[in-house]
């Protein structure tokens, strides 16, 4: 599989609940563009169960089910590839 890193996106945080402390996580985003065909495998022990590959195309159905803090960067990472 080729991957190529496009651009780095800006970053979101959000917050979580560990052993009695509040932590403050932040997550890199990046736009990639892959070509191929790779198996994905999901980190589970971060609860994420699925891992998959979207076209810009599919992304409503990514919102349908996303972070505020997600939609707003991927909805300015459509405008920019609008422009």
């Amino acid at each position: 599989m080729e991957v190529e890193v496009v651009q780095k996106l800006q970053p979101t945080y959000h917050i979580y609940h560990e052993k009695g402390k509040q932590i403050l996580k932040e997550t890199c985003w990046f736009e990639m563009l892959a070509s191929g065909d790779q198996k994905l495998v999901p980190q589970t022990e971060e609860d994420i169960m699925e891992v998959r590959w979207f076209r810009q195309e599919e992304i409503d159905v990514v919102l349908e089910n996303t972070f505020e803090s997600l939609k707003t960067m991927i909805d300015q990472l459509r405008i920019t590839n609008s422009e």
